[in-house]
């Protein structure tokens, strides 16, 4: 049985990390659209719209990042190994 080549795991880490956040990312806009939505809620007593609004516009918005993360690391994947002569 063969061995991987020495280091593949570190390789494979070096192409994934930056998408490893996306996840936590994608959360954390979400729950910063909702908590707004639910302080404009609070304040101008426009309940359930705030919370509402702030969902929509938060989820959309982490799609928009994510969409945008995703494209930038998987368009071309072998442009950002090559070397420059």
């Amino acid at each position: 049985m063969t061995s991987p080549p020495r280091g593949w795991f570190v390789e494979a880490l070096r192409e994934t990390a930056p998408l490893l956040g996306l996840g936590i990312q994608f959360a954390l806009v979400v729950l910063i659209g909702v908590g707004v939505g639910w302080w404009v809620d609070k304040r101008f007593d426009l309940s359930p719209w705030g919370i509402l609004v702030g969902g929509v516009l938060g989820i959309a918005m982490a799609f928009y990042h994510f969409i945008r993360a995703v494209l930038k690391y998987t368009d071309h994947p072998k442009d950002r190994h090559t070397k420059a002569p």
